[in-house]
């Protein structure tokens, strides 16, 4: 019963993220952040928090229905979903439509994206309290040791 309610943080973590976002951040911890929405007014999520997975992870490839987070040249920040990718001369370019609207936005370069969307979750004292958790685990803790084999 202890090892249940020890365990029920990392649990909730689980169906929050996933299972393989969130054993993935004990290998790359550094790759992933969470946002809290209301600090980014552009923001059109009705969640109050996303989990960003950073270009700086090591398997980090955008594809086709991906929601990602990048900035405008207006400086304003947009999530929106990648509906086509073009490549030329090695650079990307990403192509995406927001929420239900037919037209297509870009081009959006790679530079300009923070991150892919991961999960999005609603803030309540549980799920504040399992993220602090999470956050502070995967930073201090060698628990990649107990997944590998």
């Amino acid at each position: 019963m202890f090892f249940l309610i020890a365990n029920l943080p990392f649990l909730t973590i689980t169906t929050l993220f996933g299972t393989d976002t969130f054993i993935d951040s004990f290998r790359h911890p550094t790759a992933y952040q969470t946002i809290k929405t209301n600090t980014i007014p552009q923001l059109t999520t009705q969640s109050e928090y996303i989990l960003l997975k950073k270009p700086t992870h090591q398997n980090y490839s955008i594809k086709v229905n991906d929601i990602i987070l990048y900035y405008t040249t207006q400086e304003t920040f947009v999530e929106e979903r990648v509906t086509s990718i073009v490549s030329t001369k090695g650079m990307n370019m990403y192509y995406t439509t927001a929420g239900n609207n037919s037209r297509i936005k870009g081009p959006i370069f790679e530079d300009q994206i923070l991150g892919i969307i991961q999960a999005e979750y609603d803030s309540n004292l549980w799920n504040n309290l399992c993220i602090q958790l999470w956050d502070i685990s995967t930073e201090n803790l060698n628990a990649i040791a107990l997944f590998t084999p």
